[in-house]
């Protein structure tokens, strides 16, 4: 029999990671200005607006992660792009460098739900229609990484979404 809690829990976990996603965007937004290291980047936003209500591991996680492989991270983005990987706006950088270290490195978060809280994320702090092109790179570099889950044949499609 299913506890009461046990159906609260999975979108408890989904909003807390929504939060860590958006806290790592503007955390990689100001690191993109500043460049000091990662954990100087999550000390200071330990005590930003929203910290308390995420899932703070993940947002290290993928603060470290897109800083620390950034460079890997950006080759994979920059042949998908139709513009040089420097003019992209700041914010476009992020949310692409934590989605693409979503696809590329924690295989158990759903490539559609990198897709979607990168688009819902791009839609909230983006430039008008960067929504529009997060949306085409992360699907690419999903597609790319993450084909079984396109094609049927994993079942990683059937694990519930982060």
């Amino acid at each position: 029999m299913q506890s009461l809690n046990s159906g609260r829990a999975p979108s408890t976990v989904r909003v807390k990671r929504e939060q860590s996603r958006r806290l790592a965007t503007q955390a990689l937004y100001k690191h993109h200005f500043d460049p000091v290291s990662a954990e100087a980047v999550i000390r200071e936003f330990r005590g930003a607006l929203g910290y308390d209500e995420c899932d703070k591991l993940y947002f290290m996680q993928l603060v470290r992660g897109a800083i620390r492989e950034a460079e890997g991270i950006d080759a994979h983005i920059k042949p998908l792009l139709d513009r040089a990987f420097e003019s992209l706006d700041p914010i476009e950088r992020a949310l692409l460098r934590i989605g693409t270290f979503e696809l590329l490195f924690l295989p158990g978060v759903p490539a559609r739900v990198v897709i979607d809280q990168g688009v819902r994320l791009a839609k909230q702090f983006g430039a008008t229609g960067s929504h529009t092109y997060v949306n085409a790179v992360l699907d690419q570099i999903a597609h790319q990484a993450r084909q079984a889950e396109f094609t049927g044949t994993s079942e990683a499609c059937h694990t519930s979404s982060s």
